[in-house]
């Protein structure tokens, strides 16, 4: 069973590559499409958490969150020192905000904007905000498998794609935009 989901996520990567790949890179005048790729498990070195602390240290003025599950401490530390000077909206799962774990609450409590979708269902046949993606300033996204804990980094195998692209960004901001306005506040 390992071997088969480990068979359909290399595919499911190996197909985005090809995606993003096939992006034109400049067309008159336009800034050229950078990527970086990393994948889990990293073990104790973290590659994908640097990674994405990387990306949130280089904000000047927004960040959007739309993640399925968030514990990560280190990526919450990250994001409250960054609140003075960059507007930070989080957008989360309606079951894994309340999760033990979760640093919704940490996160809340340090001024920063939470909010949830209220999807239909109950318990685990509720119908899930899925996302797993950050866009910095506009211009830079980082998206893939992993979810913001510190197990996907050091044990799972995930994948991490971070784009730095303007109308990519853009997209992935606009539907950010969307789900955003339908969100609920989290208390």
């Amino acid at each position: 069973m390992k071997s088969i989901f480990t068979f359909f996520m290399g595919l499911v990567v190996g197909l985005l590559l090809l995606y993003f790949a096939s992006i034109p890179i400049a067309e008159g005048g336009e800034e050229a499409t950078k990527t970086e790729v990393f994948f889990a498990p990293s073990g104790k070195e973290q590659l994908l958490h640097r990674a994405l602390n990387e990306q949130l240290k280089r904000s000047q003025q927004t960040i959007q969150v739309a993640m399925f599950q968030w514990t990560s401490r280190k990526l919450s530390e990250t994001i409250i020192a960054l609140k003075k000077k960059t507007k930070i909206q989080i957008l989360l799962d309606q079951d894994q905000v309340q999760e033990k774990w979760s640093q919704a609450d940490e996160l809340k409590q340090n001024g920063i904007e939470i909010r949830y979708l209220e999807l239909p269902g109950d318990g685990f046949d509720r119908i899930k905000m899925h996302h797993k993606f950050l866009i910095v300033d506009q211009k830079i996204v980082a998206t893939g498998s992993m979810n913001w804990t510190i197990q996907a980094d050091e044990a799972n195998h995930e994948a991490l794609l971070i784009l730095e692209d303007r109308k990519i960004a853009q997209k992935f901001s606009a539907e950010f935009n969307k789900m955003w306005e339908k969100a609920k506040p989290w208390n």
